[in-house]
């Protein structure tokens, strides 16, 4: 155990010290007592004024460290925090943002700050690697030794997991993401988890953390992050920030905040701004020398797409940052968002197929609706009761009379799509992704065969599909292995940690193309399968609730 000074009277001695040898013009012991206690007074209650004058950070460029004093991206962010603890006594707050604006120096600051002026604060941060966490702890480990004016923090414990203040009895522990460090039945007044979305088990683990900090006043939750597309995780937590019923808020804070995010064109220098860029002015305002560092970093990366990359790391708006930079090497994406619309279709009339993945561990079970070269609709139902899931079912094929149903039957599927094939005769199939396919020469399996359906489906067009944002990112992140000879679609758990989730809509959409119906035309426009529908009003869909499920009728 590491003992530090803990020496009251020799701490405001050389507050003092400190404070006369700056030019305040205070030169009575009394009064510069007084002096002390006014602004040891207001550092308790002023977060910014504190990290001003009693904490000092690196700076960017090397040498010597200078106060913390906020940049506007920590100004604004600090300025949403306060307003939260002032109206609710607790901060729960996702901070979305681009590399190096500086967001885990302000909350290690903030977390810092609660341990040395209340009493018994257990505070944990986490990071997604050694190298992060130790940047942390390197952060909390300045702000307790080189203070410039008070010097009076007790230090009981210092090494590399935690840092605990014998003045205060508060405690403050760092950690690096990894499954066997979710700290199950500690309890937290403070949390700060920094980049979950790159964690591995990042879901278990930030519940597990969630649960140590109760919903009471004076706790803090702070998840920050550059995003990794629209995960299950982060992104989620965004969007409940977004609701005004929710505990949550959402901070996002731009990169051109940042000054140092540009680059003085030179005299004499001829820059012209490119169509994309001079939107990008008029939309956010950005300077020539905005354009300028913008171009130059978009010259520095050596991805497919460097443009995807960029907005992902160094965002305008939360929509650059949740859009997934994984581009599929199989399906062309491009080609399926453009066939979207917007205009409502009925799930009615013949030639409808129905295919249904049926979802586990946690995942919804996903319907998709199917009519030649219309995809109608997808339906989502969760239950964690399978008796309820084939409720669901029944009630789709009595409403909407298809053709055929086509029901994932792996796994615990299987009795359930032997169930209603018995009841419905011809018309529900059970199909197992890992069957025989009918082409062995060319498909691994019967996954990789319907996938690659679904890709002649999209290229041979015209194909009008109902708008979805689920089924575009799991097509993004499906890849193929290269390496084995027949076509063979990557793993489920390889798409899980791109977007958080399996591939509920596109496995639903590939289920109606489980049989070579139409000799290779899958029922595109080339297809006496085809029902060209009009676009009536939209259904009138009534809600169900039976036990511990709901669905959509």
């Amino acid at each position: 155990m590491n003992k530090g000074v803990n020496n009251e009277d020799n701490g405001r001695n050389g507050a003092m010290k400190t404070m006369k040898a700056s030019n305040i013009g205070i030169n009575n012991e009394q009064e510069l007592l007084e002096a002390f206690g006014r602004h040891r007074q207001r550092c308790s209650q002023d977060f910014e004024y504190f990290c001003g004058h009693e904490l000092l950070v690196d700076r960017k460029g090397g040498g010597d460290p200078v106060p913390f004093i906020f940049n506007r991206a920590q100004k604004y962010v600090w300025e949403r925090l306060e307003e939260q603890w002032e109206k609710e006594g607790m901060i729960r707050a996702n901070i979305l943002k681009g590399r190096q604006q500086g967001m885990s120096t302000l909350v290690a600051a903030l977390t810092f700050w609660k341990a040395v002026t209340c009493r018994c604060v257990n505070a944990t941060l986490v990071s997604k690697d050694y190298k992060s966490t130790k940047s942390l702890f390197d952060k909390i480990k300045r702000f307790t030794y080189e203070r410039p004016i008070d010097r009076t923090i007790g230090v009981e414990t210092c090494n590399l997991d935690e840092i605990r203040f014998s003045g205060t009895d508060s405690l403050i522990r760092m950690s690096t993401a990894r499954s066997d460090q979710t700290q199950r039945g500690s309890t937290n007044q403070i949390l700060f988890l920094s980049e979950a979305p790159y964690w591995e088990n990042g879901v278990d683990q930030v519940s597990a953390l969630f649960d140590s900090v109760g919903r009471v006043p004076g706790t803090i939750i702070i998840l920050e992050s550059t995003a990794r597309g629209k995960d299950q995780l982060f992104y989620e937590n965004y969007q409940l920030g977004l609701r005004e019923d929710s505990d949550w808020i959402s901070i996002f804070v731009p990169w051109y905040w940042q000054e140092e995010y540009a680059i003085p064109v030179r005299a004499g220098e001829e820059f012209e701004a490119t169509a994309g860029e001079q939107l990008l002015v008029s939309q956010y305002g950005l300077s020539v020398e905005q354009l300028k560092w913008r171009r130059n970093k978009l010259m520095e990366y050596r991805r497919a797409d460097p443009l995807s990359e960029f907005r992902r790391e160094y965002p305008l708006s939360p929509s650059d940052c949740f859009e997934t930079s994984i581009s599929s090497t199989f399906f062309d994406v491009a080609q399926v968002v453009s066939s979207q619309s917007n205009r409502p279709f009925e799930c009615s009339g013949d030639n409808l197929y129905v295919g249904v993945d049926l979802g586990a561990g946690g995942d919804p079970s996903v319907a998709c609706f199917r009519q030649g070269s219309n995809v109608l609709s997808f339906l989502e139902y969760t239950s964690d009761r399978l008796s309820l899931t084939e409720e669901w079912l029944e009630k789709l094929i009595r409403l909407h009379r298809p053709r055929r149903v086509y029901i994932d039957s792996g796994g615990l599927g299987l009795g359930l799509s032997q169930d209603l094939a018995t009841k419905y005769g011809g018309v529900v199939r059970g199909i197992n992704f890992g069957e025989r396919p009918d082409d062995i020469e060319n498909y691994a399996n019967k996954r990789g065969e319907m996938f690659d359906r679904v890709r002649c489906y999209f290229a041979g067009g015209p194909i009008s599909l109902c708008a979805t944002d689920g089924l575009v990112e799991e097509m993004q992140a499906v890849t193929v292995d290269p390496e084995k000879p027949k076509l063979t679609i990557c793993r489920k758990d390889d798409i899980r940690k791109v977007i958080g989730r399996s591939t509920n809509y596109l496995d639903a959409l590939a289920l109606t193309f489980s049989e070579d119906r139409q000799g290779g035309g899958y029922g595109t426009s080339d297809s006496p399968d085809v029902v060209f529908l009009p676009r009536p009003e939209p259904m009138m869909y009534k809600m169900f609730e039976t036990g511990q499920g709901m669905y959509t009728m």
